[in-house]
């Protein structure tokens, strides 16, 4: 989804740019490239947090207890 996000930004970006009359394209584009970001960013979260968690667990183990 984030890459057909990034497609579409792309080619609003480039009717941006031959369309002198309004902005639009070029707001659509920039709001596009924030949610295709904001995906990507979700998804490293998600697929980091089991490792993440992991690793806390692990070092939490092995500290001595005082």
């Amino acid at each position: 989804m984030a890459s057909d996000f990034l497609f579409l930004a792309k080619t609003l970006t480039e009717d941006a740019a031959y369309a002198r009359d309004t902005d639009r394209h070029a707001w659509a584009a920039h709001y596009l490239t924030s949610m295709s970001k904001a995906l990507v960013d979700d998804a490293v979260k998600v697929l980091t947090r089991d490792r993440d968690n992991g690793l806390a667990l692990s070092r939490a183990g092995s500290l001595p207890q005082g």
